[in-house]
């Protein structure tokens, strides 16, 4: 039988134009993972290019702090790859025991296309269900009245205290693709707590 788990995710990218193939048309230069969060339980790696294998935008080198030379001096994708599946592999996690199911803000639409294509050993671990906090963040807003913007500030807050107090990160690391895969499962945490006083499994008739 198939076990499924929860794993926050994130990715940093060399552009994110989205183009019908945007995966392809620019890179991925950073993953991360998050089985917890505990520092031990956030894997992180920055990905590299020779610099004709990489296309990119001004705007999203702004945004994720990477550099060229950093982009460039990164491990390629294929020893990156493997070295993620043994680190799963080491935390009991096989590809045929195991799906991972992917959390965190526009996850599927964005992220995981470009983790399948360039990590396609890891995605095989990968879950095609996702939860994308995006949706959870607009459910919220419906049930309990206060808006998205609202939510998603206290989610991250309360993400950043719950990294803080496990000493994986004591400060904030935003656009670091480990933080941010450990604060989305964080966040999603927050979510959880903030719904399920309201939520009932029984539904009344329309």
């Amino acid at each position: 039988m198939t076990e499924h788990r929860l794993v926050g995710l994130d990715g940093e990218m060399t552009g994110g134009t989205k183009t019908l193939d945007f995966y392809k048309e620019f890179q991925l230069c950073q993953i991360g993972l998050a089985l917890g969060f505990n520092k031990e339980d956030v894997y992180t790696s920055d990905i590299g290019f020779a610099p004709d294998d990489y296309k990119w935008t001004q705007e999203a080198l702004d945004v994720n702090k990477f550099t060229h030379e950093r982009i460039q001096s990164g491990p390629p994708t294929f020893p990156v790859d493997a070295e993620l599946v043994a680190w799963l592999r080491a935390r009991g996690i096989v590809e045929d025991g195991t799906k991972l199911i992917a959390v965190g803000y526009n996850v599927a639409s964005w992220d995981l296309p470009f983790v399948r294509y360039y990590l396609p050993r890891f995605g095989k671990f990968l879950s095609y269900r996702t939860v994308d906090l995006n949706a959870v963040l607009f459910t919220a807003e419906r049930i309990t009245g206060l808006s998205y913007n609202s939510i998603k500030d206290h989610a991250k807050q309360y993400a950043k205290k719950v990294l803080a107090k496990t000493g994986a990160y004591p400060v904030a690391m935003p656009h670091d693709a480990g933080y941010d895969a450990a604060a989305s499962l964080a966040a999603f945490e927050y979510l959880v707590k903030l719904l399920t006083p309201k939520v009932s499994w029984k539904v009344d008739e329309p």
